[in-house]
């Protein structure tokens, strides 16, 4: 095999492609506000993620844990 054919996931992520690695914008959204991640980087037209803790949040998912907001109700966060 040669080297080249390894790959790695990336370091970083955009906004965009950490969206659909944790099941879609809107839970990395309800992520972000319930303070599981913050960007690495946010600046105007870019906002990058470390995939490292995007992983963490999958683990949190695969776990049973659910993204709720400080102060949000449960039936707040599901609609």
């Amino acid at each position: 095999m040669k080297y080249s054919a390894i790959k790695s996931p990336p370091r970083m992520m955009r906004k965009e492609d950490a969206g659909h690695h944790v099941g879609g914008p809107k839970l990395l959204s309800m992520m972000e506000k319930a303070g599981w991640i913050e960007p690495v980087v946010a600046r105007h037209k870019m906002t990058l993620y470390d995939f490292k803790q995007l992983e963490e949040c999958c683990d949190r998912l695969s776990r049973g844990e659910f993204p709720h907001a400080a102060g949000a109700s449960i039936e707040s966060a599901a609609a």
